[in-house]
């Protein structure tokens, strides 16, 4: 955040959090078509587009059948279009693509990026721009973990959508290295952290409630003589409500906890956010990053502290495979009962 709304002074500090993607070239090569339905806003473009940007798509890709390969391919054939900073802009009634492409031939990650998006929607891949800032081996402080950012590290790349994968990074401007990928997939993605915290349970613990109070009312009922026909309707009736509780309950058990047993504990909770969300009518976009879910979860509920915590956690050790230490699990602890409480109480309306 940026002291007083204004731009970052000099000397101040802040924590970066970046991910890395696991997902090696083969596992890519199996991702593709179909698509799922939010993701058409990414594969649109201009009535307007010049047909020789999606001619040349075709010919840089002829032959290659997954959307991995084709962007691949694209992303080393825009490799080849050299990088300058001082390119002409294009003319007013010029396609910006086009110019770069058949024109200037030359330009720098802006031109290069843009181009590489076009090219693959062209094609029906969905792809979009990403941006930032990158660090080099020489922005790094003598011995410190310190890097000095300036506007000359700022970055774009394109990012191509693979289903169940996510969004994957690639880097067609040639002033930077190609982006390296894992030979195989990584198995170990997980700390060995799979217990869930008794004290994070909804309802009580254990396969169901508590019957014993309930089975000593109903013996209470009978007589010495046997049971009389209003106690057998009790005991019939209460019976009922025991097995629709108790089936009730295991059904909810079953929804809650489905699919957590693999899960760390910040992923625990990011997981059980969402669905607690989502019954608060408060559900993720499937584009939107943590950081963009938990900042709309401060918004919808201004009295929890502390919620961009959750995401940043589910982040870490997530994707950077950083464990959780002690103290910040008793903050995530501490942020998620709060969370969990102001959800419930949402979709109960008690607020």
């Amino acid at each position: 955040m940026r002291p007083n709304g204004g731009r970052l002074g000099s000397g101040t500090q802040y924590q970066v959090d970046s991910t890395i993607t696991t997902a090696s070239p083969p596992r890519l090569r199996q991702s593709g078509p179909p698509y799922p339905a939010w993701i058409a806003p990414y594969r649109q473009l201009p009535d307007s587009l010049p047909p020789a940007i999606k001619a040349k798509a075709k010919e840089v890709t002829a032959g290659l059948e997954t959307p991995y390969d084709q962007a691949n391919a694209v992303e080393k054939y825009l490799r080849t279009y050299a990088v300058d900073t001082n390119i002409t802009p294009a003319p007013a009634n010029k396609d910006g693509v086009a110019y770069f492409l058949f024109t200037a031939q030359k330009g720098y990650f802006d031109y290069h990026a843009s181009a590489m998006v076009v090219m693959l929607r062209t094609l029906g891949i969905p792809a979009r721009i990403a941006v930032g800032y990158i660090i080099r081996p020489q922005d790094r402080v003598p011995d410190s973990n310190t890097y000095n950012v300036t506007e000359g590290n700022a970055f774009a790349w394109p990012e191509v959508y693979f289903p169940g994968l996510g969004w994957i990074e690639f880097n067609p401007t040639p002033s930077e290295p190609s982006i390296s990928r894992p030979d195989s997939d990584d198995t170990n993605f997980f700390p060995e952290d799979n217990a869930v915290e008794p004290d994070d349970e909804i309802g009580p613990s254990g396969q169901g409630p508590d019957t014993s109070q309930a089975d000593t009312a109903i013996n209470q009922l009978t007589d010495e003589g046997g049971r009389s026909l209003i106690v057998t309707v009790l005991m019939a009736t209460a019976a009922l409500f025991l097995v629709s509780g108790t089936l009730g309950y295991a059904v909810f058990r079953l929804t809650w906890e489905r699919g957590l047993g693999g899960l760390d504990y910040p992923s625990q909770i990011w997981e059980k956010t969402l669905r607690l969300a989502r019954w608060a009518q408060i559900p993720v976009a499937p584009q939107q990053t943590p950081s963009e879910y938990t900042a709309r979860l401060h918004r919808e509920l201004p009295d929890v502290e502390d919620v961009d915590f959750v995401g940043t956690t589910y982040v870490r050790t997530r994707f950077g495979r950083k464990a959780l230490d002690p103290k910040d699990r008793d903050r995530l602890t501490a942020v998620w009962r709060d969370l969990r409480a102001n959800l419930v109480a949402r979709i109960l309306h008690w607020r």
